[in-house]
């Protein structure tokens, strides 16, 4: 409950910002049209007093447009989203294969949800093909209810994907993590790419992370011995 009160009053304060901002881009324009349609003849100075109380009412009033454009421009409304790709590889005995686990691990920010939309993995062997893994771990799996007497039980339907909100969110300090695995030549170091695609929830703009590391083939007994000498 605390956590969806927090994640209602983030969202409230977000829509607040933007209102705020058109308020005070408004204000100061009208009081700048104040100014320059009342400039007074010489020597009035009643009327000279009132243009410059509108001239300094409308500089504050952009000073704060300022403030807030310069808020948005800097990175306020981009969802923050880190990833980090993890690699694990192990060879296999009398095999030209080594076997290769990828984590994607993704941390939630402090500002605003995201909607995952997509996530893949692309291994690049040296010399070889690359392999394009698509992850689906950020798709809401389909849930039914079981009736067990008088209590209604949830379950998962693993082969369903459900159709009312068919992606997971990520809210404000939310980690997870994302595994696969393939096959890769023995001998060969392979680049590991990670690229996550995400909206902020009632966001417009299609983000997108990337992340990558590189996996080395293990050392033989032999090398590795002679690399402790």
């Amino acid at each position: 409950m605390r956590h969806a009160f927090r994640l209602a009053m983030r969202w409230l304060y977000d829509w607040l910002f933007l209102v705020a901002f058109v308020v005070i881009l408004a204000g100061a324009a009208v009081y700048l049209s104040r100014v320059f349609m009342g400039v007074p003849p010489p020597g009035d100075a009643k009327a000279l007093a009132e243009v410059t109380r509108d001239l300094g009412q409308a500089l504050a009033w952009l000073g704060a447009a300022v403030f807030f454009g310069y808020k948005a421009w800097s990175g306020y409304f981009v969802v923050n989203l880190s990833i980090k790709v993890e690699c694990v590889r192990r060879s296999r005995a009398a095999e030209a294969d080594d076997l290769l686990q990828v984590t994607l691990v993704l941390a939630k920010g402090d500002r605003g949800s995201v909607r995952l939309h997509d996530a893949q993995i692309r291994v690049t062997p040296e010399g070889g093909a690359e392999r394009i893994i698509v992850l689906d771990d950020f798709k809401r799996l389909g849930s039914v209810y079981e009736s067990h007497g008088t209590l209604k039980r949830g379950t998962v339907e693993w082969k369903a994907i459900n159709p009312r909100i068919p992606l997971l969110n990520l809210t404000p300090g939310e980690a997870t993590h994302f595994a696969c695995w393939c096959p890769v030549p023995a001998n060969a170091p392979c680049r590991v790419e990670a690229v996550v695609l995400g909206k902020r929830k009632a966001g417009m703009l299609l983000a997108q992370w990337r992340a990558s590391c590189v996996s080395l083939p293990e050392m033989p007994p032999s090398a590795a011995a002679r690399e402790t000498q």
